[in-house]
């Protein structure tokens, strides 16, 4: 099995001499899509945002939604 190097060498090479920037940026993120579809599907994992590890917590404390309500907390504030 080729690494990313080898195979990104491979496929930029395989370009034509008149080849710009963007379709060698095009190449590499091809391959690192394929890569990235490769290691999800052999370790069986996902991405997880954020939002998904905090979903249970979002919205379980209490207390205004905005804290400049409260004019003495924001005294002095910016100074």
């Amino acid at each position: 099995m080729q690494t990313l190097k080898q195979e990104s060498i491979v496929a930029i090479s395989e370009l034509p001499d008149t080849a710009a920037i963007y379709d060698i940026l095009h190449v590499l993120r091809k391959l690192w899509a394929k890569k990235d579809a490769v290691s999800d599907h052999t370790t069986g994992t996902r991405p997880v945002s954020c939002l998904d590890i905090m979903k249970g917590r979002i919205g379980c404390v209490n207390g205004p939604e905005n804290l400049s309500v409260s004019k003495i907390r924001m005294e002095g504030y910016g100074q």
